[in-house]
């Protein structure tokens, strides 16, 4: 259908443990198997990324969504924005929501 497909993937370390324990694999690599790696993903959060996921990233046209305050709030970690922008990916300004930000702005 051309949807973007909007999701939160590799937030906090926890979540990828869990998918590892579940499915065996990394949530983005899950993902990947499902096809939804691509130029209509939108992936917030990417705070747990190898430098292998930054690659498969950019190499597939993933939109990134760094929510910085949700993320220091949350103490979930940090998207390695530089490192993503190096390697090409598209990269968003974003807030995650009022709950895990104390705001919208």
């Amino acid at each position: 259908m051309g949807l973007v497909v909007h999701c939160h993937v590799h937030e906090t370390a926890q979540e990828v443990e869990d998918s590892l324990k579940q499915y065996g694999q990394r949530p983005l690599a899950r993902l990947q198997r499902l096809g939804l790696v691509n130029s209509q993903l939108l992936a917030i959060h990417m705070t747990q990324l190898t430098p292998a996921e930054i690659e498969l990233c950019a190499a597939n046209g993933v939109s990134i969504g760094h929510c910085p305050e949700s993320n220091l709030k949350l103490a979930s970690g940090f998207c390695p924005i530089e490192a993503l922008r190096r390697a090409g990916a598209n990269i968003a300004l974003g807030t995650d929501g009022c709950a895990s930000n104390n705001d919208l702005d």
